[in-house]
């Protein structure tokens, strides 16, 4: 949907006080493009598998989905 009518699409304006008329303007308003979501993938890692990294795994895992999928403007895309 455009913020412009579209029998706004060009407008000539001119500037100037009384009869002179200073410079002659032409207002070409902006084209907007469709928004799109982004798609999002959260990559989690640990360098080894003693307990206390799975446990940090695990954290970062649920912490990066939450923020993800949080977010209005995301598509949870998934975890690697």
């Amino acid at each position: 949907m455009s913020f412009f009518n579209i029998k706004n699409i060009r407008r000539t304006f001119h500037i100037g006080v009384g009869e002179l008329i200073m410079k002659k303007i032409i207002f070409i308003p902006p084209k907007y493009l469709e928004y799109k979501k982004l798609r999002v993938a959260a990559y989690c890692r640990v360098s080894t598998l003693n307990k206390i990294q799975r446990n940090s795994l695990q954290w970062q895992i649920g912490y990066y989905t939450n923020m993800i999928q949080d977010n209005s403007d995301w598509i949870f895309a998934g975890v690697w």
